[in-house]
């Protein structure tokens, strides 16, 4: 029986901690700061406060 592999991307989560910048993690994501908070860290996992969501591309195309 063969089985197909398939790569899919995930959607991290921005903390916005107090010592995080402004720019370089929106920039990074290509994304504008629209809250305007600090980003500190960009968090990829299965973590309980904040599980990264996995873009699952529609199949109509």
């Amino acid at each position: 029986m063969q089985t197909s592999r398939k790569i899919f991307r995930l959607e991290g989560v921005v903390q916005p901690y107090n010592w995080g910048g402004f720019n370089f993690i929106a920039k990074l994501l290509g994304k504008a700061n629209a809250e305007n908070k600090p980003q500190a860290e960009l968090w990829f996992g299965a973590h309980d406060n904040a599980p990264s969501l996995v873009q699952i591309p529609s199949e109509s195309s």
